[in-house]
């Protein structure tokens, strides 16, 4: 289940990439937005194999982690978002061979 989500997770956040490129504090919602979902996205596996009143719980007791892990996720895209990005910028500017051209042009606005 992991592996559905996270590929779900990267393919949202290629589709939008222009946009999040643009407004980062939106790039900082979508993260926080996946760490809500992300315990809802879980419960339907537990809904398939379990049947519904065990999803159900499963879902209700998971209802303060996803909390938490939406809001830290949303705090640490505010803080560690630029830096990172600084840092992958210097990389990919340092290693070009390994980057396309077009990847460089999106990393310049």
């Amino acid at each position: 289940m992991y592996f559905l989500i996270f590929n779900a997770y990267g393919t949202i956040a290629y589709l939008l990439k222009n946009i999040l490129i643009k407004w980062p504090m939106l790039f900082c919602l979508l993260i926080a937005f996946f760490g809500y979902i992300f315990g809802l996205l879980f419960t339907l596996q537990e809904w398939f194999l379990n049947g519904f009143s065990y999803a159900l719980a499963y879902f209700i007791r998971g209802l303060m982690f996803d909390f938490i892990h939406g809001t830290s996720n949303f705090l640490v895209g505010i803080f560690l978002l630029n830096p990172v990005i600084k840092a992958f910028t210097s990389v990919a500017y340092k290693y070009e061979i390994l980057f396309n051209k077009k990847f460089l042009k999106t990393i310049d606005t």
